[in-house]
């Protein structure tokens, strides 16, 4: 794990060297860590914050566990965009969350879906190891939280012979290193089903089919968190950012995107 930590740092350092603007003015820059699965949404979020703001934005979109990984072993973001609750306590415990800036931005929901040519159709997810596929793909849950839920929600399954559809699942499990990668393998292949969010799953939907839509009441609540992080440069710009991820033209960015946003 140690090489593929410093490897991305690696990665991510040369994308920061590559911030100029276009112009080759230099502008401030703000560095964004965010989880996988807002991708899209922030990208086009962080266009609209530009048209505004002078700024040069970064990013680094991985697992949020990777991310509080390499936010601990050395800090280069101002702002944390997490999947869920438990990897920005983890940061926030180890002091490097600026106090008073977190806040709960987003909520989420699973479903399960597989290639738009793949046949499948489910109307009991209990009855899930019954389909003919190959292998369910989800993220690890050892660091990716799309994962920690998809596991909490197969567990909570028990099949006909009492077992979790989690453990009858047990040799057909193809655990991803982000959610996205779970999206790709049900894209790619027919006989391969993924639980992701649905927010991954909406702007794909011609080249996916939706077999399950897990309800929001069968798993742990999905909470994305937001945070400034004490090493920031540019902390008051952090704040700018998050109050606009909390207004009207990202809101609506967001909805578009398939997250649920919270009511003002």
């Amino acid at each position: 794990m140690r090489y593929w930590i410093q490897g991305g740092l690696m990665l991510f350092l040369l994308v920061v060297l590559g911030g100029c603007g276009r112009d080759g003015e230099e502008r401030e820059t703000l560095v964004i860590f965010a989880a996988a699965s807002l991708t899209d949404a922030v990208e086009e979020i962080g266009e609209a914050f530009q048209a505004t703001h002078p700024v040069e934005l970064v990013y680094n979109f991985a697992s949020s566990g990777a991310l509080a990984r390499q936010i601990q072993a050395a800090p280069r973001a101002d702002v944390y965009l997490s999947a869920n609750q438990h990897w920005m306590d983890v940061i926030e415990e180890s002091g490097e969350v600026l106090p008073g800036s977190r806040r709960t931005i987003l909520h989420n929901q699973l479903v399960l879906v597989g290639n738009a040519d793949s046949g499948f159709s489910l109307s009991d997810p209990r009855e899930l190891p019954s389909l003919d596929f190959s292998y369910l793909a989800i993220g690890d849950p050892a660091h990716v939280p799309a994962g920690l839920y998809a596991e909490g929600w197969l567990k909570s399954l028990k099949t006909s012979d009492g077992k979790t559809v989690w453990d009858a699942l047990e040799g057909r499990m193809s655990l991803c290193p982000d959610v996205r990668a779970a999206l790709f393998q049900a894209e790619m292949k027919r006989d391969i089903l993924a639980v992701v969010y649905r927010s991954d799953y909406l702007p794909r939907a011609n080249a996916l089919r939706l077999i399950y839509e897990v309800p929001l009441a069968k798993t742990a609540s999905i909470d994305y968190s937001a945070a400034i992080l004490v090493g920031s440069k540019q902390p008051e710009l952090g704040e700018e950012f998050l109050t606009f991820l909390s207004g009207p033209q990202a809101r609506a960015i967001f909805i578009k995107n398939g997250f649920i946003v919270p009511e003002n």
